[in-house]
């Protein structure tokens, strides 16, 4: 671990709109990246301790602390609240699935019990009638559900 002497300092922006400094220590040209411990000590005439590792074409100052204990709960945090976002989405898809099988099955039925209905050999009462068909398309949705459209 080496300390370095920062000759100058210029304050840039990411095409992806993270924060970084462009230093010049000793003629060189490094980057040090806002989640670096020593990103705060990185001004003009001040030292930082660390190292200068080549990435490809540019250089990065990598410190060898390690970082606030609240950045690794921060990152926790972060998975924890992504994780029960994809709960709640699925949990949301599967009652807008539910709420659809519910009307459609209940408007079919209705629609069925009333062309049931109006035969004149029916002694069935609208409700039974509604009923039964109920029954009988919502366990139907199930049996049909593996099927594609139109075949």
């Amino acid at each position: 671990m080496s300390k370095y002497h920062i000759d100058q300092v210029e304050e840039k922006q990411s095409s992806q709109g993270k924060a970084y400094k462009m230093l010049i220590i000793g003629g060189e040209r490094v980057s040090i990246w806002s989640e670096n411990p020593e990103y705060a000590k990185a001004i003009e005439g001040g030292e930082i301790e660390g190292t200068i590792v080549q990435k490809g074409q540019y250089k990065n100052f990598v410190s060898n602390l390690k970082p606030p204990a609240f950045v690794a709960q921060r990152r926790a945090g972060m998975a924890e609240a992504v994780a029960q976002k994809q709960a709640g989405i699925k949990e949301s898809q599967e009652n807008k699935e539910k709420g659809i099988k519910i009307s459609s099955t209940i408007n079919k039925a209705v629609d069925c019990a009333i062309a049931e209905f109006n035969k004149l050999d029916n002694l069935d009462s609208l409700d039974s009638l509604i009923k039964k068909w109920r029954e009988f398309l919502w366990f139907e949705w199930e049996k049909h559900n593996n099927f594609p459209p139109f075949k």
